[in-house]
């Protein structure tokens, strides 16, 4: 089973650890950042938490799912998400930002997950851009305008994607400005990869 579908599971490994160990790694030495102060204050919405965790899985069946259906098109995925985590933590050693995060009361288990989803991420360090959000913005480009499939699939995916990015505001892990930097990332990364994409498979060839 690996050995059949490792031209899909060594690059999204690669993306998803390269993420988390930079991400990690970088908030081990940040000492000076901007605080937050949001302009809009959404409500907070617990069970939105099972939402905003979903992403884990969802990435992952996502990709496979272009996998499937076009390796090339899987491949300028893979490219665009690697230039965006990129450009994202190299914002997060320019300019490391953090979101003051209230207390949880656990009264339910939607309270619990949130609460545990802080504890992973706390401090609330390098929130601009959102990563969840990044990678959905990708997901929905390629969803719909690079691959075949149904209508009616493309809108249940794309509709998904702007839950996990409402999910964002409403459990209080990023702002309105974390979204857009995401989407200008993407779009930027999207356009790069598309402009110079035989030099940078053939200069990222350890991704695949």
């Amino acid at each position: 089973m690996i050995k059949k579908y490792k031209d899909y599971i060594k690059p999204i490994t690669i993306i998803l650890l390269t993420n988390a160990l930079l991400y990690f790694f970088i908030k081990t030495f940040i000492t000076n950042y901007h605080i937050i102060s949001p302009k809009i204050n959404f409500k907070l919405i617990p069970e939105f938490s099972f939402i905003y965790n979903s992403w884990y899985p969802f990435i992952f069946i996502m990709a496979f799912v272009v996998y499937k259906n076009n390796k090339e098109t899987f491949n300028h995925l893979i490219l665009s998400t690697f230039i965006g985590i990129i450009l994202s933590n190299i914002t997060f050693i320019v300019y490391p930002t953090l979101l003051p995060r209230s207390d949880i009361t656990v009264k339910s288990i939607s309270d619990l997950l949130l609460s545990i989803t802080y504890k992973i991420d706390t401090p609330a360090l390098n929130c601009l851009p959102s990563v969840h959000c990044l990678l959905c913005f990708c997901i929905m480009f390629y969803i719909t305008f690079k691959t075949n499939l149904k209508t009616k699939y493309k809108i249940l995916i794309n509709i998904y994607c702007i839950l996990i990015i409402l999910s964002t505001l409403f459990i209080r892990q990023h702002v309105i400005i974390d979204i857009v930097v995401a989407f200008i990332y993407i779009v930027i990364s999207i356009t790069i990869t598309y402009l110079f994409y035989n030099k940078l498979k053939k200069a990222l060839n350890f991704l695949f």
